[in-house]
């Protein structure tokens, strides 16, 4: 923002916040840019100044950075520049005039101005589920932006793709040239956005609006296609006036790169974004999974029928102890806490669970828990685990004492020491948790997991899931949950009677169980081949088969011929479950779109729901599509492993 003295400042535009100079902050991005990593800086300008101190801003950025500015705009690469390619360099983010060799005969010219926090005051579909507080402070807000002359008047406003006004700034040439790889472009809409601009133009959305793209049926698949090929940045709503945070998980599940959060604020999701970005040597910058990044793989991460059935796995931990916890701000000299163990997980929406230990009384030195918590996951791939420690008390709530957060591909297998955090992220001196990690593509069934103690929770649908239409109400009532449940309990139960018969323990890796297969096959193949001479080879290979089938290992015809059966199960299982995503797929679209009142009136007349629960039906609808999508991602599961059992047994006895 322009400062006094001709001097440009940086602040939260139309608040109260303190204002630094901006030569200041340049002087700190050249110090500190590339303490931590060598990996490209990206400086995001959001720029309301007049074109003289938009001329200072770009001497200053010449003067001080110099060389490190990243300059060679090539607009024929199909693609960004890797991060490796660009170590030590800075991007500036910001305006670019549409051709700036033509413009550089003018002083100025004219582009849309990006501001960020009057749209975020004015979003009229986020302040309608505020508390009368934000609303207050809100306002008080938007009292400081008129007296700014933040607000668009119609003198300096055009109209946008939506029909808002937007206002229009002069920029000066001098610092567009310095924007080349990440040039600010407002966003119009989805086919405008992939008809009209190049990889290098990115938008910034709104947490409201990106949260909508997200996860909704009718944009999600867009949004992360749009995403592969484009810069996506998120920032807070208007109302998180006291700067708490918005979930990041649901940005990244879209494919969104750059997600801002008020990192003065420790958190919940300040340690979700730091414990993701730890990740890669902390260099901050992490690849995105491969079906992220492809137009050709069908990806939708609200849709776990669209997730490969090979990548599921279930996630073993148990719980054993932790050592030397922090006490609590709240209580006194002389307390001793009561602590318990919860373990999150964080990702694409089939993913998210959380489970917890019980709790320890009266030992924060070094309590000793011994629980196990597991998690069946459709994508692990993109998930966190989050561990989180508090200090039981019924009297006043339970206190927080410390966390850590892990990307799960970086959690090793086996016995582990998780070093653990304050809120703040600090690291707490000596203070770590005890835990044992186990990651098998089976998973456990119900009977093991009653043995080792784990709670069991029976199937069963939601039962607010209910959205008033009766042709899907009733259809959804039929979805077969059951009976893939069952089917996979007993694929489980022959994959652990087989591990059993191995000697092996039932959590151990299956290709471990396959490893001790061909060691005992080849063990008993030896002693055969010294009873019979070499040149009844294709005897002796009869014979072992049939020793191996019917007298050695019996264990091995168990789940092949469950295959067979399962086959047919679950084929007529995906016939059921594939009518009702048909219908409610379709519904949910139709809801989305911009229905005319009339249109909505007689679609309720016809399926016999309320007209007044447009949103109530929509979201119930939703809910029904997540449950019965997850139903077919397990079923196409328990077809994937139960096939590999039988591959791995046939190849290894053969």
């Amino acid at each position: 923002w322009d400062g006094d003295d001709g001097e440009p400042v940086i602040y939260h535009g139309h608040t109260l916040t303190s204002k630094i100079l901006f030569k200041d902050v340049i002087s700190a991005v050249q110090t500190y840019a590339f303490a931590t990593s060598e990996y490209p800086f990206i400086l995001s300008l959001e720029n309301h100044c007049s074109v003289e101190q938009q001329k200072k801003m770009a001497k200053y950025m010449n003067e001080i950075l110099g060389d490190a500015i990243y300059r060679d705009f090539n607009k024929d690469l199909a693609d960004y520049p890797s991060p490796e390619q660009l170590k030590r360099r800075i991007l500036v983010k910001g305006k670019r005039l549409k051709d700036a060799d033509a413009a550089a005969a003018m002083a100025e010219a004219e582009v849309s101005d990006e501001d960020e926090a009057s749209e975020a005051l004015n979003d009229d579909s986020a302040m309608k589920k505020q508390s009368k507080s934000v609303l207050k402070a809100m306002k008080a807000c938007k009292a400081i932006q008129a007296r700014d002359g933040g607000a668009p008047t119609p003198a300096t406003a055009t109209a946008s793709a939506g029909g808002a006004p937007k206002k229009k700034l002069k920029l000066a040439v001098e610092l567009s040239n310095l924007v080349t790889l990440v040039q600010s472009v407002h966003f119009k809409g989805f086919e405008q956005n992939a008809r009209e601009l190049a990889w290098y133009q990115m938008s910034s959305f709104g947490e409201t609006k990106a949260r909508k793209f997200a996860t909704s049926v009718e944009f999600g698949v867009k949004f992360l296609q749009r995403n592969i090929r484009q810069l996506a940045r998120t920032y807070p709503a208007g109302f998180r006036v006291t700067s708490t945070n918005y979930d990041p998980q649901e940005m990244w599940n879209a494919g969104c790169q750059i997600v801002a959060l008020n990192y003065q604020t420790h958190c919940h999701d300040m340690n979700v974004n730091q414990g993701k970005f730890r990740d890669n040597g902390g260099c901050g910058y992490i690849l995105k999974p491969a079906e992220m990044r492809s137009y050709d793989s069908g990806f939708d991460p609200n849709d776990p029928s669209t997730f490969n059935a090979r990548n599921a796995r279930t996630l073993t931990i148990k719980v054993i102890s932790a050592q030397r916890l922090p006490k609590p701000d709240s209580q006194g000299k002389g307390e001793i806490v009561d602590p318990y163990v919860v373990v999150d997980i964080l990702g694409v929406p089939a993913d998210t669970q959380t489970d917890r230990t019980k709790t320890v009384n009266n030992n924060g030195f070094n309590p000793v828990w011994n629980d196990i918590v597991d998690f069946d996951l459709a994508y692990p791939e993109h998930c966190l685990v989050h561990f989180k420690i508090y200090d039981e008390d019924s009297m006043s709530g339970d206190d927080f004492l410390a966390q850590a957060v892990v990307p799960l591909h970086s959690l090793r297998s086996g016995y582990r020491h998780v070093n653990l955090r304050a809120k703040s992220e600090m690291p707490l001196r000596n203070c770590t948790l005890f835990i044992h990690v186990s990651v098998t593509s089976f998973g456990m069934s119900r009977k093991q997991r009653a043995a080792l103690g784990i709670h069991v929770t029976p199937p069963k649908l939601p039962a607010d899931a209910k959205c008033g239409i009766p042709v899907l109400d009733e259809a959804y009532a039929k979805i077969p949950t059951q009976k893939v449940d069952d089917l996979q309990e007993n694929v489980l139960q022959s994959v652990e009677a087989f591990k059993g018969f191995l000697g092996l323990p039932t959590t151990v890796h299956e290709a471990a169980a396959v490893h001790a297969l061909r060691s005992k096959v080849e063990s008993l193949g030896g002693k055969l081949l010294a009873q019979q001479s070499a040149s009844k080879g294709s005897r002796f290979t009869i014979s072992l088969a049939q020793t191996l089938s019917h007298d050695k290992l019996p264990a091995v015809d168990k789940p092949c011929r469950a295959y067979e059966i399962l086959r047919g199960a679950v084929e007529k299982v995906f016939a059921e479950i594939d009518a009702h995503l048909d219908v409610l797929s379709k519904t949910c679209k139709l809801f989305e779109s911009n229905l005319k009142q009339e249109q909505f009136d007689a679609l309720a007349e016809q399926q016999r729901f309320k007209k007044d629960q447009k949103s109530v039906v929509l979201e119930t609808a939703q809910k029904q599509l997540a449950v019965i999508r997850d139903v077919r991602r397990r079923a196409e599961t328990v077809l994937y492993q139960c096939g590999e059992i039988m591959t791995t047994v046939k190849n290894s006895t053969s």
